[in-house]
């Protein structure tokens, strides 16, 4: 294997011990003083003692847990033990999950751990998980951004089966939900203003980011475990069925916020892009909220849907007649799209003091035309989900109106139906989001 060197510091001990050996390689001991604790690095084997706490695992293991990598070719310098001691000699839980381990590339069974609830987790078993198309952005590494192997998912209902001992607000057995991030600093501006997802040190996402120590890798919701801290989970409203309430924790609160956030109500003409997974959501939401809703879409085959979910208008952005019917007409545009498109025919539609709000995240930059902020006065923003606060906020209101997402259930799920899953939602052929039945596509890990 490749050569690893491993750099182990602890604060208060004044121990500093420096340890170079490959994975292959005979025994080498690297003792810390500080809380009396040894790695032993043998082979492939590693150990984590501490008084009256022994985990055993493999070194592979313990630096893929940290560092998302296969244990054969990495090079690790001055890594700090400290934080990894600390998780490490808690223990680990087996997972298993789908994962795509390059770009492009196909899903495949994948073992790996979760540690074991600190006194602030909740171990949650995944029931369901929504795909979003952020999913597919990562898988494919739009971003540039992506490191593999990556477990996407974080629309996240399942059932709690263990909590840390200074949990309070969830037993084993609650069903709970679990949306884009698992932890933030708690400590910035933003946090403290209930905006964890603006978290200035940067908020620890379900997939595809890092824990808040930035070393170790975040695993997504294709999967049948996950731990996460008490603070980043929510409580779903028992009227809803599981299934229908996992993209509440993404589609759900990404359109959420921003309608509440510009003070949407009855007086309020409000316009979505796009009647997709987001887009429905917004109908729904906005509907709910006592708003004029029209739906602007290019495929006529979405008019009957909206119509139910209770727009009262139309309109085919490809025809310019529809089009022009609405210029000066809205309050608020939401944009749900992730594809190109014209933003700048769109802002010829707001009202006088009307705000632009996109929530879909295309992979290449939009271009905004210049003049047309100059013809009236004119709000264009982004909104990023929401923090938790407003999360358990928009449950709770989905609970009371009876408000959950369409999905089509895949159950259980393969590498062939997943690749499926995400050609069709490339090509806004679903109604209205996938859901991955965990329980069943990981029966026999459990």
């Amino acid at each position: 294997g490749s050569q690893s060197s491993f750099q182990a510091r602890r604060s208060r001990g004044g121990c500093r011990t420096n340890t170079s050996t490959k994975l292959a390689a005979s025994t080498v001991r690297s003792k810390v003083e500080d809380e009396k604790c040894e790695i032993i690095i043998n082979g492939r084997d590693m150990k984590i003692a501490k008084p009256g706490n022994l985990y055993t695992g493999t070194a592979r293991n313990i630096v893929h847990a940290a560092y998302g990598l296969d244990g054969t070719g990495f090079h690790l310098k001055d890594y700090e033990f400290d934080t990894l001691l600390q998780k490490k000699s808690m223990g680990f839980r087996n997972t298993t999950a789908y994962a795509v381990s390059e770009t492009g590339g196909k899903f495949a069974l994948y073992n790996f751990e979760r540690r074991q609830p600190a006194a602030d987790d909740v171990l949650v078993r995944i029931h369901y998980c929504g795909i979003c198309h952020t999913d597919i952005h990562v898988v494919n590494n739009d971003f540039g951004m992506s490191q593999y192997p990556v477990v996407p998912g974080h629309e996240i209902v399942g059932v709690v089966e263990k909590v840390g001992d200074k949990v309070k607000k969830f037993k084993v057995g609650d069903l709970v939900g679990i949306g884009t991030q698992v932890d933030s600093c708690r400590q910035c501006k933003p946090c403290n203003k209930d905006l964890e997802q603006y978290c200035e040190k940067g908020s620890s996402l379900t997939y595809a980011s890092t824990e808040q120590d930035k070393v170790t890798r975040t695993q997504g919701g294709y999967s049948n475990l996950i731990t996460v801290k008490e603070h980043f989970v929510c409580k779903v409203p028992k009227n809803l069925k599981p299934e229908e309430i996992g993209p509440l924790m993404c589609a759900g609160i990404t359109t959420y916020s921003p309608l509440k956030k510009h003070n949407v109500g009855k007086d309020s003409k409000v316009a979505i892009v796009g009647l997709g997974g987001l887009g429905h959501m917004g109908v729904k939401f906005a509907v709910a909220l006592g708003a004029d809703v029209t739906v602007i879409s290019t495929s006529e085959s979405k008019r009957q849907d909206a119509l139910r979910m209770g727009a009262k208008h139309f309109v085919i952005s490809k025809d310019p007649e529809q089009f022009e019917s609405v210029q000066n007409t809205f309050n608020l545009i939401l944009d749900t799209v992730s594809a190109e498109h014209d933003v700048g025919a769109l802002l010829n539609l707001l009202a006088f003091e009307g705000v632009y709000c996109i929530v879909g995240i295309p992979a290449k930059p939009l271009e905004i035309p210049v003049f047309a902020l100059l013809k009236k006065p004119l709000v264009v923003c982004g909104s990023g989900v929401g923090g938790m606060k407003e999360t358990q906020e928009m449950l709770d209101f989905c609970g009371q109106k009876q408000i959950t997402c369409e999905v089509e259930l895949i159950s259980p799920a393969t590498p062939e139906i997943l690749a499926k899953a995400y050609e069709r939602t490339l090509k806004a052929d679903v109604k209205y989001r996938f859901v991955i039945d965990c329980q069943k596509t990981f029966a026999e890990a459990s």
